[in-house]
């Protein structure tokens, strides 16, 4: 869910009309005043973080009507929260379009909008992909979810973007839609945009994307290849509850797990039983090394006593985790990292997943 500008002459733009946009709430809606994000898109896409790009101001909302204020030198961002801010409407404008906004539901957020075939399709797409995606959370929530049913909802709602990409190559929502693809995906099609979509205002979003996915490519293919069996686990040194130094390099010739946690992290607590079955069944062989991340020091000790962690446990004080996150390639929590005897790094795995016991299982009974 992510976002060129049009080429306006300055006349143009003084000649042009002014952009309106109206926001109609469902009927019955409480909502009185509603929170308004609005910048050129031009700025938005500068990067210029000494300059700020947007403008937050509060609308009243008039007899269930909200009346944003017009951006009328160029193609414009608005970004409206609504459902306790967990979901935000966003309206794409040109000068002199009037764009209406019809909401049926403001949580979840369902909405139709008219005004521009840009915003219409925009609606379009939303509404047809939310519903996989709120069936994709509600199965996400769920005691036991179900991967497979998770991964074909994961695909219908990928689907939706692409095609439309693929049916309506020329229209300016083509952006829209491929912004909206997996990284691989959105890479494929991104120079095969034709010249009609890349006039799309969303295109400056979309180059901006482009220079991320590449980012997070390379960063990918980075982590590969520190998975390979050669490269040294990077060093650290961290104390423990007692405050005394431990160093990875205590660990040579065991096999080592780093797990990167913290202790207000749902998914490392879930995962915790798991942990220490297998940690039991290993002793000797294996050694956990659990670093505690973006937590305070007295939730972390908190969380010791709490959960009777069996393992060697460090905290990192760095705000943000510090450079070692970026050299083990730390994307979230948690992150497991598993240290041969010789201390090259073999894998690294993001997330709670239950199959890399298995991996691990394999890579130690095969070394």
């Amino acid at each position: 869910m992510k976002r060129n500008i049009i080429a306006v002459t300055a006349l143009t733009l003084c000649m042009a009309a002014n952009a309106a946009v109206t926001i109609k709430l469902p009927a019955g809606s409480a909502t009185k005043e509603i929170d308004v994000q609005r910048g050129y898109i031009s700025a938005l896409t500068r990067n210029n973080p000494g300059e700020p790009a947007s403008v937050s101001e509060k609308v009243k909302v008039v007899d269930g009507v909200a009346t944003l204020a017009d951006m009328p030198e160029g193609a414009a961002q608005y970004a409206v929260p609504f459902g306790d801010r967990r979901s935000v409407l966003m309206v794409y404008t040109m000068p002199g379009e009037n764009i209406t906004v019809d909401l049926t539901s403001e949580r979840p957020l369902k909405y139709t909008a008219a005004g521009s075939k840009l915003m219409t399709d925009i609606s379009a797409m939303n509404n047809q992909a939310e519903t996989y995606l709120d069936e994709f959370v509600a199965e996400q929530r769920r005691e036991s979810p179900d991967a497979a049913v998770m991964e074909g909802l994961e695909a219908k709602y990928n689907a939706v973007y692409a095609d439309y990409l693929k049916n309506n190559p020329d229209s300016p929502a083509a952006v829209y839609a491929l912004m909206h693809m997996p990284a691989e995906q959105f890479l494929k099609n991104y120079d095969s945009l034709t010249p009609a979509a890349q006039q799309s205002l969303l295109m400056p979003f979309a180059r901006r994307q482009k220079d991320y996915v590449d980012y997070q490519m390379e960063q990918q293919r980075k982590k590969v290849a520190l998975q390979s069996g050669t490269v040294d686990a990077p060093a650290f040194t961290f104390k423990n509850r007692e405050g005394k130094d431990v160093s990875l390099s205590d660990f040579k010739g065991k096999w080592v797990v780093i797990d990167f946690w913290g202790s207000w992290c749902r998914w490392c607590i879930k995962g915790i039983p798991q942990m220490k079955e297998f940690y039991a069944a290993h002793k000797g062989k294996l050694e956990i090394v659990g670093i505690a991340c973006n937590d305070s020091r007295e939730a972390w000790l908190g969380a010791l006593d709490k959960y009777k962690l069996p393992w060697v446990n460090l905290y990192n004080p760095t705000e943000g985790g510090g450079p070692l996150l970026q050299q083990y390639y730390v994307e979230g929590f948690p992150t497991k990292v598993i240290v041969n005897p010789a201390g090259k790094i073999v894998n690294i795995t993001s997330g709670e997943n239950p199959a890399f016991y298995e991996v691990l299982e394999k890579l130690m009974n095969d070394n």
